[in-house]
């Protein structure tokens, strides 16, 4: 696909497998809980609600679009 390694986020509850993406240089994160895991992807910049949207909110659906 050619993305760089540092660009990819992955998450996963067995640390075997977290060490092992660590190696290949995928930034890798041990999930624990929901919370934590909402947490990190904050920290990478990923908006998850509307309140962590920076951006204009897209328009309303309009039902005779379809």
């Amino acid at each position: 696909m050619g993305i760089p390694t540092r660009a990819l986020a992955y998450f996963d509850e067995e640390p075997t497998f977290v060490h092992a993406a660590r190696t290949l240089g995928i930034q890798a994160h041990l999930f624990t809980e929901p919370a934590e895991f909402t947490a990190h992807l904050r920290a990478l910049g990923l908006p998850l609600t509307s309140r962590d949207r920076q951006e204009v909110p897209a328009p309303a659906f309009d039902a005779r679009e379809r």
